[in-house]
C-alpha cells in the first residue's frame, strides 16, 4: 500500500527531511541536555539568593558608602 505516489526523488527528499527532524529532536534531548541541566541548576541557585540594592554614584559608577550615624 502506498500512501504517497511520489517520484523516487521526492521519496528521498521526504526521507532526508524526516531524518533531519528526528536528528534534531534526538540532539536536543540527548546532546544538549547537559548544558540545559547546568543552566537550570544555576537558575535555581540564583532564584534562592538574597538581593540587596545599594546606592550607586552616577558619575563614578561606584557604590556609595552609607554614612554611619552615631
Amino acid at each position: 500500500m502506498q500512501v504517497f505516489d511520489l517520484h523516487p526523488v521526492g521519496k528521498e527528499v521526504m526521507d532526508i527531511t524526516a531524518w533531519v527532524f528526528i536528528w534534531q529532536a534526538t540532539s536536543q534531548f540527548w546532546l544538549d541536555r547537559h548544558s540545559i541541566v547546568i543552566k537550570e541548576s544555576k537558575m535555581r541557585k540564583l532564584s534562592k539568593c538574597d538581593v540587596r540594592f545599594v546606592p550607586l554614584d552616577a558619575k563614578t559608577r561606584k557604590i556609595v558608602e552609607k554614612e554611619r550615624q552615631e
